[in-house]
């Protein structure tokens, strides 16, 4: 069953992948907690997509990511839903606590922190966690019009943010944000240049409709 997680909880796992990765080389004093990894090998799994995120040219995508989330949700203090369709919703944590403590993405692959980035990550970790932010994997369009109705009745949800779509769910999109009187920010460079493109072609004019 696809649920609605608070940044609260995907703080713990985010430490949680942190402290795997910083412990690489002295596994025998890393002890995850139960409660915050389900298994050895789904921490294993996200190690090698946070890995491979860093590679990636979706990185300054992810990084853009993280800019609009924390100016939304910690700054303005606007209740946000976070979309995402490209990463784990771990990494994806792992991504906003690194943006928001000031320390580059590159480092959670082989961290040599000291007490002054633990630090930061502490008080990172700190106010994300009282966040009015929820997020959620890319459902079914259907499920994802009902999770979104629920996210603006439960959660007071003013703001949703999608890391991707496709250029046939423009349409359904834009009706969704009038429906529930919130904005969609799309902060996938790709996805919007086919929105423009799309737009351009249907009305014969620059911009999007």
């Amino acid at each position: 069953m696809i649920t609605l997680c608070t940044i609260k909880d995907l703080m713990q796992k985010a430490i949680c992948l942190l402290e795997a990765s910083y412990f690489t080389d002295r596994p025998d004093r890393f002890h995850p907690s139960a409660a915050s990894i389900a298994s050895p090998n789904l921490l294993a799994l996200q190690c090698l997509e946070l890995i491979a995120l860093c590679k990636s040219p979706e990185k300054t995508n992810a990084l853009f990511l993280a800019n609009v989330v924390t100016w939304l949700a910690l700054e303005k203090r606007t209740p946000t839903l976070l979309i995402t369709d490209k990463h784990s919703l771990t990494v994806l944590a792992v991504n906003l606590l690194l943006w928001r403590a000031g320390i580059n993405l590159e480092e959670a692959v082989n961290p040599a922190w000291d007490e002054n980035e633990f630090a930061r990550l502490t008080v990172a970790a700190g106010e994300l966690a009282s966040a009015p932010l929820l997020a959620v994997r890319t459902t079914p369009i259907l499920t994802f019009w009902s999770m979104a109705h629920a996210a603006v009745a439960n959660h007071g949800t003013r703001w949703v943010v999608m890391d991707r779509a496709e250029t046939e769910s423009f349409g359904q999109l834009t009706k969704l944000s009038c429906e529930l009187g919130v904005p969609i920010t799309i902060t996938s460079s790709a996805s919007v240049w086919r929105w423009r493109r799309a737009s351009e072609q249907r009305s014969g004019r620059n911009g999007v409709e």
